[in-house]
């Protein structure tokens, strides 16, 4: 890109600071994919219907924050998700959901900056 004069100068830093919250945020929903990938696979299946109440929410810009949300929406998801106790096949077990953000949370700033490279 060829920039000329202070006036094209700020105008195309103006554009990049009004776009980048969102192109920020674009890249944080797309490193959720392992997370999503892991839940997925842990997640017990009687019949399927617990797997297909997940969704990832966002990405949702809140002032500086930029967040999603992964859940499952079928009203026994706690129940299966907390009771230790009950027997699943493997891979699928309990905490289906927050085993897998914590493993793979140290990886989002990483993926986050490699995807950013790939929008910007």
């Amino acid at each position: 890109m060829i920039v000329e004069g202070d006036k094209q100068v700020v105008q195309q830093l103006n554009r990049f600071l009004r776009e980048y919250p969102a192109k920020v945020a674009k890249a944080f929903a797309q490193a959720q994919t392992p997370i999503t990938r892991g839940t997925l696979q842990e997640c017990p299946v009687d019949y399927g219907r617990l797997r297909g109440s997940y969704a990832l929410e966002g990405p949702i810009l809140a002032g500086s924050d930029i967040y999603v949300i992964h859940r499952y929406s079928t009203d026994y998801a706690y129940w299966v998700h907390e009771r230790l106790d009950l027997a699943h096949v493997s891979p699928t077990k309990a905490k289906f959901l927050e085993d897998p953000v914590n493993r793979h949370a140290p990886e989002i700033p990483a993926l986050v900056e490699k995807n950013l490279g790939r929008i910007l």
